[in-house]
């Protein structure tokens, strides 16, 4: 609830190369780690009987079923447009991206990192996916067994392209020029 009367609560902004993408479902879980510390997380996947493709470590390999890609901006775009859900860290541009192509979300928020965190208590709150501290086996299947229901709840989720946002834009500078 916002309590002042010159406040207005708006959508976020999304790039509008997120916004022509198609997103589609395919079997793979797409993967983005910030954090390159973040190397415990691998044998937890390779233990999962799903495909991922990881970003964010700079390398291409090929490891079981984990398959690594150096960044390249299109096909980072098209995995993710694709990817049947996403684990990612807790960061505000990927989290809602993520949820504009309707994916749902596991994250593991960076210790101490306070947008993260809070990021990760609306994943959780609003049933768009899970945030947990640290990835296991158990918790990223319960995640699987879910994540319809995630993607039913973001499909909820009312985007307008970023229209809304400009209008108000539009109006405050107006408002503001015949002052």
């Amino acid at each position: 609830e916002i309590k002042c009367k010159n406040t207005k609560l708006l959508p976020p902004l999304i790039k509008p190369s997120i916004i022509k993408l198609k997103p589609k479902k395919k079997q793979h879980i797409f993967v983005y780690q910030t954090s390159k510390s973040y190397k415990r997380m691998f044998p937890v996947l390779k233990k999962i009987n799903k495909e991922f493709i990881i970003y964010g470590f700079n390398k291409e390999a090929k490891d079981k079923n984990l398959t690594f890609k150096k960044f390249n901006n299109d096909q980072y775009l098209e995995d993710l447009a694709v990817a049947d859900a996403v684990i990612i860290n807790g960061g505000f541009t990927l989290l809602t991206e993520s949820l504009y192509l309707q994916k749902p979300i596991f994250s593991i928020p960076i210790k101490r990192q306070f947008e993260q965190i809070v990021n990760g208590h609306y994943i959780n709150k609003l049933n768009y996916g899970v945030a947990v501290r640290d990835i296991t086996v158990e918790n990223f299947n319960d995640f699987l067994k879910n994540k319809e229901k995630y993607r039913k709840n973001i499909k909820k989720i009312k985007w307008d392209n970023n229209n809304e946002f400009f209008d108000e834009l539009d109006k405050l500078l107006h408002s503001q020029s015949l002052k």
